[in-house]
């Protein structure tokens, strides 16, 4: 009771002072976060948790990295395809690939465009490619 009693004495008498800080920018959401001061992605030990939380893409070359691990499963699911009878398990397949395509070179096709260290677009536009040849087969 007395406790609760002091409580109520101090946000009665006493007023938190709140500062609020107004940044005004020119830039759209994503301009501003590419843009902004770079901090690195740390897990709880200090390791670089990668671009995405994506563990492979801690630097420009884990590009090659995803895109191989999505090409080897690409081809597992097409063999997949072309060995079962036709029906939903056919039609979960393709999602299966889609979905594993379209995850790396998604990702790939966003950092092209909008990551400001070179490296990494240039990582990612060959990336790109190179899922997009892997779609035409």
């Amino acid at each position: 009771m007395l406790a609760s009693r002091r409580v109520v004495f101090t946000l009665k008498h006493f007023r938190l002072k709140v500062v609020y800080r107004n940044v005004t920018t020119s830039w759209s959401p994503v301009e501003a976060a590419f843009n902004a001061r770079q901090h690195r992605k740390l897990d709880i030990l200090g390791r670089n948790v990668g671009l995405f939380r994506v563990p492979e893409l801690t630097s420009p070359a884990g590009f090659e990295k995803a895109q191989e691990k999505a090409l080897e499963e690409t081809q597992q699911l097409v063999q997949r395809a072309c060995t079962i009878s036709p029906g939903p398990q056919t039609v979960q397949t393709f999602d299966q690939l889609s979905d594993s395509l379209c995850r790396v070179a998604d990702l790939a096709d966003f950092v092209k465009v909008a990551h400001p260290d070179p490296a990494f677009r240039e990582a990612a536009e060959k990336t790109c490619i190179e899922i997009g040849t892997a779609v035409e087969k």
